[in-house]
């Protein structure tokens, strides 16, 4: 499988949606309620994803691999959004299309996601990921990713999500 990852750009948002909403229907099938899944938009998340590239703030990073010029997955990285985490980065999202997972798409772009992060003066980053999601829990895990006992319900898409975090020193 060959790939690329590369910085998001302007005309990539469509791409970045259909991912988006293909992984949450096939990752969270039987975890978040079917309806929502359904509901989700390609459209939607085109214009949320255009209004991220657009503001091009120089603290985050959204990265995207590349496949035969089909972007096949992203990720987003950050300083850490949690009051109590401020020396940390944040690895908010990644995402790979189900064709294209067991590759290591995800790997090239957490590790990226981690070396933007790294020359952004962080050694240590933290994400949340949905409690019942075992697979990719079990992916961070053996990416060396380890749970730091704290627990949040969010508000999502008309669900509240059960999610737990993680932490990562690097």
């Amino acid at each position: 499988m060959n790939f690329i990852i590369r910085s998001a750009q302007e005309g990539d948002a469509s791409g970045i949606a259909k991912v988006h909403v293909e992984t949450w229907q096939s990752a969270y099938k039987g975890q978040v309620p079917e309806k929502v899944l359904n509901d989700l938009s390609i459209e939607q998340k085109s214009d949320k994803w255009a209004k991220t590239i657009a503001a091009n703030d120089p603290k985050k990073s959204l990265l995207v691999a590349v496949s035969r010029e089909k972007i096949v997955g992203f990720c987003i990285v950050s300083p850490s959004r949690d009051a109590d985490m401020p020396d940390f980065g944040e690895l908010s999202a990644i995402y790979v299309s189900p064709a294209f997972q067991g590759y290591g798409v995800g790997l090239s772009l957490m590790n990226e996601g981690l070396d933007f992060l790294r020359k952004s003066g962080y050694s240590k980053a933290m994400l949340w990921v949905l409690k019942t999601n075992a697979a990719t829990i079990n992916f961070y895990e053996k990416c060396g990713w380890r749970a730091d006992g704290a627990e949040k319900e969010e508000a999502k898409d008309e669900c509240t999500l059960q999610e737990v975090r993680y932490r990562k020193e690097f």
